[in-house]
């Protein structure tokens, strides 16, 4: 029963992430205003090397700025995250 719930609260994460990600790329935001807005969600140390993602229509992952500290920042509707490499396995 445990294993089904956690099932289910991934799979309810990942269709939330990409209907956001599908509202934040008809928003329009160009990708330097999305890599400036992403990397806001992180302290400046962690910023400065992170990785900020982006996820298109289809729910595949861009990357648009490769980083060098294992984190990854992205935006999901109007919320702004920042994760390590462990965290973003799950999305």
């Amino acid at each position: 029963m445990r294993k089904l719930s956690l099932s289910l609260a991934v799979a309810l994460l990942l269709a939330v992430v990409v209907v956001y990600s599908v509202a934040q790329k008809k928003a329009g935001a160009s990708d330097a205003q999305y890599v400036t807005q992403a990397l806001s969600a992180a302290p400046k140390a962690v910023a400065k090397d992170a990785s900020v993602a982006r996820m298109d229509d289809s729910g595949k992952m861009t990357t648009l700025r490769k980083g060098k500290n294992g984190f990854t920042c992205m935006v999901i509707g109007a919320e702004k995250m920042c994760a390590d490499a462990n965290s973003m396995a799950f999305l």
